[in-house]
């Protein structure tokens, strides 16, 4: 268990067979009632789309234009293998990102059955105003549009204009299957919702105004709210800005990974990515978890060749991706050095420069786990740019 010493549990085994973990020592209960409910596994939305059968529902009530764009995102939607829909973008032909063969189904929410809702995970677009079926749902939901307010069944408040929201969370009627539900009190915010859609945060909300990220909660495994994000410290503002969060998680990873280089692509934009004063690191840490940190060794005649193919290929002359900053003329032919990047980002490395390398290791380090140590540590003077 955890990678540590085997588990043993005598025979005969039960039909269910349930594991505690406490202050580090497993144990088994053999008659533990389980609940209706489907446990929650972290994921995201990207669980709907297991091959189970999927509906999206798009709400029908309210102004024009909001219910114009609930049905474009739906059909937007129903196009694509996974939850990261968007509207097409216009261009001739059919978009790399789009299902070649048939649609995912839609419906209105006036239009949906009992068996529909007994049979399919849900994508559920709108808000309790907007979409009878949410509306129906809401009671059984842990968070609320309502009353002028977003509300979790925590206590956790927040303002409800210009904002959009994401939830992962299990179907009421149908307690075995998932829903995703979308909402958002603009029009606007419909046409790009599938962007939000990440792995790793099960609620999240945007200040579609600011742009901003304002909040990224999680479940635990039976659908309670994740406490620890209550005592995550607050992002300072030298955190804010996309350009210096993104400077300082890689300063941190290049640090603890003990690499010479991290591979990254960090925007010159430093308009604010996440919310002074309610975004909190563990909002950040959501959608990187369980990534694990890996590296390439190269000798300085490999780096300075890849880096030569990567100018190559380039469009425009952006700058290397490496960081701290490369300058080839500082790079000793004879020398070995490490890469280090988040597993997400390997394939993009390995794109960007062209490598063919075989000398890639997975590391037992861990994304969140050192943003989480050391981010908030950082200078903010050291992250600003030039």
């Amino acid at each position: 268990m955890g990678g540590a010493k085997p588990f043993k549990v005598a025979a005969p085994l039960p039909s269910n067979l349930v594991l505690f973990c406490d202050n580090s020592e497993w144990r088994a209960e053999t008659n533990t009632v389980l609940p209706s409910f489907r446990f929650h596994t972290r994921g995201g939305p990207a669980q709907l789309y297991d091959g189970s059968p999927l509906l999206i529902v798009y709400g029908t009530s309210g102004p024009t234009n909001i219910c114009q764009n609930l049905r474009l995102s739906a059909e937007a939607a129903s196009k694509m293998g996974c939850p990261a829909w968007a509207y097409d973008d216009g261009g001739s032909g059919i978009p790399n990102y789009q299902n070649l063969y048939g649609r995912l189904n839609v419906k209105a929410d006036r239009d949906v059955t009992e068996t529909d809702l007994q049979r399919c995970h849900l994508a559920l677009l709108g808000t309790e105003d907007q979409n009878s079926i949410v509306k129906r749902m809401a009671p059984k939901l842990p968070v609320r549009w309502a009353a002028n307010k977003l509300s979790c069944s925590d206590g956790l408040e927040l303002g409800w204009t210009n904002r959009l929201i994401t939830l992962m969370y299990y179907n009421p009627p149908a307690p075995q299957h998932l829903l995703w539900w979308v909402a958002s009190d603009i029009a606007e915010g419909y046409s790009n919702a599938g962007s939000f859609a990440r792995p790793g945060a099960d609620f999240i909300v945007a200040d579609l105004a600011e742009d901003t990220l304002m909040v990224a909660r999680s479940f635990d495994s039976r659908w309670n709210w994740d406490a620890a994000r209550a005592s995550s410290p607050l992002l300072t503002a030298g955190l804010i800005g996309k350009h210096d969060l993104d400077a300082a998680c890689c300063k941190c990873l290049c640090k603890a990974s003990g690499a010479d280089f991290l591979f990254n692509f960090i925007t010159t934009n430093n308009t604010p990515q996440v919310a002074l004063g309610t975004t909190r690191l563990a909002d950040g840490l959501a959608f990187a978890y369980y990534q694990p940190m890996g590296y390439v060794d190269l000798s300085g005649t490999e780096l300075l060749e890849a880096e030569r193919r990567r100018k190559a290929e380039a469009k425009q002359e952006y700058p290397t991706p490496l960081h701290p900053s490369f300058d080839s003329a500082k790079i000793a032919t004879n020398q070995t050095y490490r890469v280090a990047f988040g597993l997400d980002d390997f394939y993009s490395l390995a794109q960007t420069f062209k490598l063919t390398t075989r000398s890639v290791q997975i590391t037992g380090l861990e994304v969140t786990d050192i943003l989480e140590r050391s981010l908030l540590s950082i200078p903010a003077d050291s992250t600003s740019v030039p």
